[in-house]
């Protein structure tokens, strides 16, 4: 199956997240369905029921999960608030699963970051200029999957 057929109108389902205060918003430059997934902006949920959720609302469609962060590099580390909320989830949810992580420039990195064992990579970042809103994509190619042509 292509990616055209996993997917509706082109696009992918998406799982989202709300941004806090100091995460980015992705809402400026990605156009989300009605049909998503949104992460609940709470702490005390649990990331392996939420990944079940997740995987159900998903009926098989190709998914974009959108996470934000503290700070990532470019080789697809990142780090969040320090719970591994993200990593535990992302360590249930199915490989094919394209995961894209949003921060401001001043969250990038250029140096690498250090990853654990447990660290779930993500394989696109957008860093987005405080100032005009815009978006720079970078692909991390860091789980041997290739999503530079899926249009977000």
């Amino acid at each position: 199956m292509s990616y055209e057929e996993e997917t509706v109108d082109g696009k992918p389902f998406y799982v989202t997240y709300t941004a806090l205060e100091g995460e980015a918003d992705y809402t400026h430059f990605i156009e989300v369905p009605e049909d998503h997934y949104p992460i609940p902006p709470r702490l005390d949920i649990d990331p392996w029921e939420e990944a079940e959720k997740a995987k159900h609302a998903a009926k098989g469609a190709f998914v974009c999960v959108l996470m934000p962060c503290t700070k990532v590099d470019a080789a697809g580390t990142r780090t969040g608030r320090g719970g591994g909320w993200y990593d535990q989830f992302l360590s249930v949810v199915p490989a094919a699963w394209m995961r894209v992580c949003i921060c401001f420039e001043d969250q990038f990195s250029t140096e690498a970051l250090e990853r654990k064992a447990w660290d779930q990579p993500v394989d696109r970042i957008g860093v987005v200029n405080r100032s005009t809103n815009t978006v720079t994509w970078h692909e991390t190619h860091s789980r041997s999957s290739d999503f530079d042509l899926v249009s977000l």
